[in-house]
Order: structure tokens, then sequence, then C-alpha cells
């Protein structure tokens, strides 16, 4: 059959609707091998019976006009899931190109495989035309140039990028590698220069004019304070007015430990005796402030520690009396 542009055309992109399933191919090809469908950016696969989004099957229809092994008309293709709404779906043909039939020298032609080679020829300048018309290509109006891409071994790790004379190349800095910064006078402006070979970008930042100086401030006050405490006053403990200096909290606390210094902790210990005529005596032994007295508790019947100043006496009934501030 003659093929009209409008049925060479081997692409078509749908939106999907929620859950679509059936596409059009409104094209025409000669196997199912031919078309080709993306979902999004992933290549379905042909199944006679498709379960996925991602797998297919295909429903061809020839055209009364055919006269090669042809679907003139195109036909559907059918997912085997609903399509989520939004979904690219992509549907294209590419033929192999490739010789089938090797028509006789002598004796009677095989018109309809001679039309089916003839329709196949066509079909693939469609495809590459398809594929053509995709790649970077020059305006018929633009001055010739050199396309061709460097070898391997010269754009390796590099980036094409065009010459002044619009022609490819491969050149090594990816951007800005290097930044150099200069300080210009004042009153100049800022400038920078790039060199897209090299990557190296130069900046040159005037410097601001020199103003006036200002007359000194007056002293700030002291806070929240109206002034800050006396040696005297820290020690003292009273002042309630008056802020504190790292110095003077010092002072404070060397002046709190040294009053406690004389009631520091001590040791008390009660133990029973018996003197020479078998009289029991209760015996009391202490350590001394600032001491070093070796005394053993297993010694002692009962015993306690204490901060402060402790004194101790015997009432007239014979208790031993202990007084605690």
């Amino acid at each position: 059959m003659t093929i009209s542009s409008a049925n060479n055309t081997p692409r078509v992109i749908y939106t999907a609707t929620a859950s679509q399933t059936v596409f059009t191919i409104p094209f025409e090809f000669f196997a199912v091998t031919d078309v080709k469908v993306y979902v999004g950016s992933t290549l379905a696969t042909y199944s006679t019976n498709p379960t996925t989004t991602t797998q297919f099957s295909i429903q061809a229809t020839t055209s009364p006009s055919d006269s090669a092994y042809e679907y003139g008309s195109g036909g559907t293709l059918t997912f085997g899931s609903g399509q989520t709404a939004g979904t690219v779906i992509t549907v294209l043909r590419r033929i192999t190109i490739e010789r089938t039939v090797d028509f006789p020298t002598s004796s009677s032609l095989d018109i309809t495989s001679l039309n089916t080679e003839q329709d196949q020829g066509i079909a693939i300048f469609g495809d590459l035309n398809d594929k053509i018309s995709r790649s970077i290509t020059q305006n018929d109006y633009d001055e010739s140039a050199t396309l061709t891409l460097p070898a391997k071994t010269d754009r390796a790790s590099k980036t094409l990028a065009f010459d002044s004379s619009g022609n490819v190349i491969a050149q090594s800095a990816q951007g800005v590698q290097t930044v150099n910064v200069a300080t210009g006078d004042a009153g100049t402006s800022a400038t920078s220069t790039y060199d897209a070979t090299t990557g190296v970008l130069n900046l040159t930042i005037p410097r601001g004019s020199d103003g006036t100086q200002g007359p000194a401030g007056s002293d700030g006050s002291d806070g929240i304070f109206l002034s800050i405490a006396s040696q005297s006053e820290a020690q003292t403990g009273t002042e309630n007015t008056k802020g504190m200096t790292p110095l003077r909290t010092k002072e404070a606390i060397n002046a709190q430990v040294g009053a406690i210094s004389t009631i520091a902790s001590k040791f008390f210990g009660l133990k029973k005796t018996v003197d020479g005529t078998g009289r029991s005596i209760a015996t009391q032994e202490h350590t001394l402030v600032g001491g070093s007295e070796n005394l053993t508790i297993s010694d002692y019947d009962t015993y306690f520690f204490a901060t402060g100043s402790i004194f101790m006496s015997i009432d007239t009934s014979g208790h031993l009396l202990i007084n605690m501030p």
C-alpha cells in the first residue's frame, strides 16, 4: 500500500488518565517487535498476557488497501494494569534494518513480498528521520563547522565546548576552578574576568573610603547596678544593691571558708572502760581540728561525726549531754 506521511510519523506521546490501559498505535508497522513503548522512562515489554503497568499486548489492524505483509492501520496496545494519571506514555516504531527476501532472477515475482520490502524501506526512512530530528544539528543557513567529537582519549574526563570559531572542543575546566581576589583603590569600580579555558575567575573589589573618626564615647554604666561592691562589702555579704565582679566573688568565698575553718568536722567516739577498782567509766575521745589522729572505729561502743562546736557534759542524773549549735 502507499504510505502517507501521516502514517509514517513513528512516534506518538500520550498523557495517561487515571487507570487508563488502552492506547492507539497510529502508524503502520509490520510486526509487534517494531513497536517500542515507554512508561515514563521505563521501556515496557510485550506480552500476550500482560499483568502489570509495564507489560502490554498489541491488537494490530490491517488496512483494506494493504498489498503487503503489514498492519497499515496501526492498532492498539493494552497494558496489563491501569496507569497512574499524568504518566507519560511514548509509543514509537523502530524497525530492524535488514533484508529478509531475495527475489529470483527469473520466473514470477512475489508482488506482496516486494511491496513489503518497499514499504519497510519507506518506514525505516521515517524511523531514521525521527532520530535525526531529535539530535543536535546545524541550521541550514549556518556556516560550516567541525562538529566531530575529539578522540576518546582526548575528551575523557573533560567537558564539551565550542571554540571561537564554533567548533566542538574538549576542555579540562568544568566551570570555575580558581578564584583570585584582589583589592582595588577606593572609588574605583569592581571588575571581573573569566578564562573559560583554564577556569580562572579574577575579581577586583575596591576598598571603601576612610571615614572620619568619631569622638570617644563616655563610660557606660555598670549595668543594673549603681556601682561595684568593695572588698569589705563582698566579704561581709550584707550589701544588696551593688554588683559583684569575679574578684569580689572570690574574696567573699575565701572569707566565708576561713570563718568556718575553726569549726570543721570532728569525730567523736564513746567507749566503756573499767578502772582498777572495777568501776565502769564512760570515755569520750575525738579528733582535733586540723589534726591527723589515728583512731579505730571498732574500739568504740558508739561514735558519730559532727560539724561545728560540740559541748559535752554530765547532768546530775549521770546522763551524757551533747550540745550542738
